[in-house]
């Protein structure tokens, strides 16, 4: 096993922040909360210069400093997996991700990821951050499907970045969810947070991040109803979470409330969510990028037997 990775710590924590200092670097450093935890147990991880609990809860305006160790098996590696690429160029790669495949390595994760595929594919992704989510801009969840963008040059990578915590790029999903909606459009604005009963859930919550997202009824059927989607914030499991949080999960969406007959009628083991537009301008060129994914096979097919 392979000497383990370091991420040094260094910066001030904004006036308004007051999530727990566990969940705070887990969130903002892309890391599972388990490593996390295990540096602020064993005081590597310092709140102005003193040891903290990991529910430390922060005030802002407080330095937090140390180091967190990644295991060395933590790396991205190339491993052969069906992934299409409906786009690329030297700068970067538009995947259309299939379902069960996550964006890129991360603890406890023993299946397929983007950037293994598409390093086994032959492509140099050589981009500033860790090694093992290099390129990685944004993320979709391993079970949703559609629309990836990676970057490959240093110059892609940070302008894209920037692209995203500006909200300059723009996404569309569907989602098929239960029942219908009291009015055909509309806009929920609702803070997401870690959900206190599960570490990998998360919930709306009063102290979350602030979410916000846009839905368009697209068409009814006799229990469900598909959606187009936009989002404005890109918080974790937003568009489940908030479609939950009215009572409409998505179809198949075991882990916020589907109803597994319901489910199994449609014959869906997973949520059906797609992401199926992607718009950027390019980050060397400028050019207006524009790209679509068709339904997945098994979304289509959900599709067809919820018409009936």
């Amino acid at each position: 096993m392979s000497d383990p990775e370091l991420i040094e710590i260094d910066c001030l924590i904004p006036s308004h922040e007051t999530r727990r200092l566990d969940l705070f670097l887990a969130e903002e450093l892309d890391l599972p909360r388990a490593i996390v935890t295990k540096a602020i147990t064993e005081a590597e991880i310092l709140v102005n210069d003193n040891p903290v609990k990991k529910s430390y809860r922060l005030r802002g305006n407080e330095s937090v400093t140390g180091k967190i160790a990644l295991p060395g098996q933590l790396q991205a590696i190339p491993k052969e997996a069906e992934l299409p690429v409906v786009y690329q160029d030297e700068n970067l790669a538009v995947v259309n991700k299939p379902v069960g495949m996550a964006a890129h390595p991360a603890k406890g994760w023993e299946g397929p990821t983007v950037l293994e595929a598409l390093l086994a594919q032959g492509m140099t992704i050589n981009t500033p951050g860790d090694q093992w989510r290099r390129g990685i801009v944004h993320r979709l969840d391993a079970a949703t499907t559609g629309l990836l963008v990676v970057a490959k040059t240093p110059q892609a990578y940070e302008s894209l970045q920037a692209d995203f915590a500006a909200r300059r790029v723009h996404k569309i999903y569907h989602a098929l969810i239960q029942g219908h909606l009291p009015q055909a459009a509309g806009t929920i604005i609702a803070p997401i947070g870690r959900s206190q009963s599960k570490d990998y859930k998360m919930a709306v919550r009063p102290d979350g991040r602030e979410a916000i997202t846009h839905y368009q009824e697209i068409q009814k059927f006799p229990q469900t109803t598909l959606l187009e989607i936009g989002l404005e914030t890109g918080r974790t499991h937003q568009i489940r979470v908030h479609l939950a949080s009215l009572g409409h999960p998505c179809v198949g969406d075991s882990t916020y409330g589907a109803n597994p007959k319901l489910s199994a009628a449609l014959g869906l083991d997973r949520q059906w969510l797609h992401a199926s537009k992607l718009s950027f301008k390019h980050p060397v060129t400028g050019e207006n990028c524009s790209f679509s994914a068709d339904f997945a096979p098994d979304l289509e097919a959900a599709l067809a037997l919820a018409a009936k």
